[in-house]
């Protein structure tokens, strides 16, 4: 029996050319006649949702973060993780704070001005952002990098050298930093905040250790079903294959 199927999906155009399995998938549908193939060009925020998203996250009037808004757009070219990423860089670079004696966050527009990089360079923020984990929060990144953009907490421990509550503890950090999300409590299933949180760490795990991790969860796990076995090792043998950048 037939039944209607809608596939939705979102990808960076530049990154899919021509010969790009998804581009013949894409083609491949929309010459179907019983399939109807929709493209939607997803654009920017308008400078003004920028400023509202500015004002909103720090508690403050649209007059008292124009300065910074107009910064902001700047450096991010109005990519809504780009000025999620880019306010969370200032905080940990000192450059924007909260005080505490008048309740509010407060920067030093030249400073911001003269430090905050130009949008090309936001993949370099979210690395700036990474550098300044500890050793023991980037491993547990990179173990969850590879095992997916949405992991469970369960292959985690398996393959994490540290099960107790030290991995718990770091797990929250990251919640906090907004570098993964809880998405699901039964079983409990974790995702990367973005692609391209995951991406960037990704990019620091080698082929080698991609095919470890497998190696080691496949190895104390002999129940895993067939479908996400090859999953996990399609995962580990692309050591040249990375994932769709962040939509632009």
């Amino acid at each position: 029996e037939e039944a209607p199927l809608a596939v939705i999906g979102a990808y960076p155009p530049k990154d899919v050319g021509p010969s790009h399995p998804l581009r013949a998938l894409v083609d491949g549908a929309g010459r179907r006649t019983s399939s109807v193939v929709t493209t939607v060009d997803l654009r920017p925020l308008p400078d003004t949702a920028v400023a509202d998203l500015i004002a909103e996250t720090l508690g403050l009037s649209l007059a008292d973060v124009q300065g910074l808004s107009t910064v902001v757009v700047a450096g991010t070219q109005s990519n809504p993780l780009a000025v999620e990423q880019l306010l969370h860089w200032l905080a940990e670079q000192g450059l924007l704070t909260f005080d505490r004696t008048r309740q509010t966050w407060t920067w030093q527009m030249d400073r911001v001005g003269a430090i905050a990089p130009a949008a090309a360079r936001i993949g370099a923020v979210v690395q700036s952002r990474l550098n300044r984990l500890s050793p023991a929060l980037r491993e547990l990144l990179r173990l969850a990098a590879v095992l997916g953009d949405r992991f469970r907490l369960d292959d985690l421990v398996k393959v994490s050298r540290d099960q107790g509550d030290g991995l718990n503890d770091r797990l929250r950090q990251a919640v906090q930093l907004e570098l993964l999300k809880l998405v699901d409590t039964s079983p409990a299933v974790y995702a990367f905040g973005h692609p391209l949180v995951r991406e960037t760490v990704l990019d620091t795990v080698t082929a080698e250790d991609r095919a470890a991790v497998t190696a080691l969860l496949t190895s104390v796990d002999d129940e895993i079903p067939a479908a996400r076995l090859f999953e996990l090792l399609t995962r580990a043998s692309a050591g040249d294959i990375k994932p769709l950048r962040w939509a632009e």
